[in-house]
């Protein structure tokens, strides 16, 4: 399957000319794996450690506290570099809390910022890694609990099923790289080509 085409498989979404408080705001076609993209900020006792990007899938089992999960990597929930354990940012603070920039119900190009704990009263952290290599995979998902008045674009994990990734492959990455935004919370579209084999790593981290 051809990745351009997997990519004009996602829906578009009209965003409103002016936002509900009359400010102007996006008037155009908004493609959905921009609003997929979701601003991250990790904080520790309220104060910014560092951005990143997430976006939502569902779920649709049992044991899951809430069936919306943001999937992000592990080192944004953790704070901590997956090779060594040792915290990221330079102060020695690791994150307790993560700010999610979600899209207002109705309302494609407006935003509604919420904070989701990421511990329990116990110190048990609130995310889920992979089961068998943990950190080394570095991807975490965390249970959403601040959904009001918030739109959900889900990522279909099986979306990109059946395409072929090889070396040279053009691929397109949507997030917000060194904290840029477009408009006020849209993602940030890049391109470039697959430099080395996609494979598990056994060694090393993997990452999403």
């Amino acid at each position: 399957m051809d990745l351009r085409a997997t990519l004009r498989r996602y829906p578009c979404y009209n965003a409103p000319a002016r936002t509900s408080s009359g400010l102007p705001c996006l008037d155009m076609a908004i493609n959905g794996a921009t609003l997929q993209s979701l601003y991250l900020t990790s904080k520790a006792r309220d104060c910014e450690l560092g951005v990143a990007t997430g976006f939502i899938i569902t779920v649709t089992r049992s044991e899951v506290a809430s069936s919306h999960l943001l999937v992000t990597n592990w080192h944004v929930l953790a704070g901590r570099d997956p090779y060594t354990g040792s915290p990221l940012h330079r102060s020695g603070a690791t994150p307790d809390a993560l700010q999610v920039q979600h899209n207002a119900a109705g309302a494609p190009g407006t935003w509604v910022t919420v904070t989701e704990t990421l511990y329990n009263a116990g110190g048990v952290p609130l995310w889920r890694e992979h089961p068998e290599y943990g950190r080394r995979v570095d991807v975490a998902c965390l249970p959403l609990t601040q959904l009001e008045g918030v739109a959900t674009f889900h990522h279909d994990p099986d979306l990109g099923a059946g395409i072929a990734v090889e070396v040279t492959t053009e691929v397109s990455v949507v997030g917000y790289p060194f904290g840029l935004r477009y408009a006020g919370g849209l993602a940030i579209w890049t391109r470039g080509a697959v430099a080395e084999p996609v494979k598990l790593f056994e060694t090393r981290s993997c990452w999403v």
